[in-house]
């Protein structure tokens, strides 16, 4: 991709999230969908979803690669993310993760963790699909990160089922998946090559 064609993306993707960050809080619903796709769009980055889209109410359990990773679920279906607490004090995207009722975990307060698990129950017994990242983390894809199963038990509870989601990254120039040898580099957050 040449330059021009790669400020062209930043300059509409960066249009799009200023537009879409004003917009979510006060729209709710679909918003958060549409802002996605749109991103993912100015981006470059094709969606493929295969399989049945998740039932509304389930647990989206699934590995994480990228930043881009949120955005890939958010424009497959209406979902409540669970995010790390320090997300919330980001510049822009910590307030409208408040806005659109992003459930916080407090991974230094593990006394928390009960009552976030109550509130991703709570979310399920109200129909709304809740995805979350169980190694807490990105990860290249060779390793995988501590699993942490605690918000399984939010599941049980509600009595809803989980869902596993695989995400992986391709590029036009390589048919198969974008990989090094520790995994998704190109979409990853850190550079793996080494």
């Amino acid at each position: 991709m040449s330059g021009v064609a790669t400020v062209v993306r930043l300059v509409t993707a960066a249009a799009v999230l200023i537009s879409g960050l004003m917009v979510m809080p006060l729209l709710r619903g679909r918003a958060p969908r549409t802002v996605a796709r749109a991103l993912l769009a100015a981006l470059g980055v094709k969606l493929v979803w295969r399989g049945p889209a998740p039932r509304p109410g389930s647990l989206l359990v699934a590995n994480h690669v990228s930043w881009l990773d949120v955005l890939a679920l958010l424009a497959v279906a209406p979902m409540t993310l669970v995010a790390k607490r320090e997300v919330r004090a980001w510049p822009a995207v910590g307030a409208t993760a408040r806005a659109v009722g992003v459930i916080f975990v407090d991974r230094a307060r593990p006394k928390r963790l009960p009552a976030t698990v109550s509130e991703i129950t709570a979310a399920l017994r109200a129909g709304r699909s809740v995805a979350v990242f169980p190694e807490g983390t990105t990860f290249c894809g060779a390793e995988a990160g501590r699993f942490r199963p605690a918000v399984f038990q939010a599941a049980v509870d509600a009595r809803v089922p989980v869902v596993p989601i695989a995400i992986r990254y391709a590029s036009r120039r390589h048919r198969s998946s974008v990989t090094t040898r520790c995994g998704h580099r190109y979409a990853a957050w850190q550079d793996c090559a080494g």
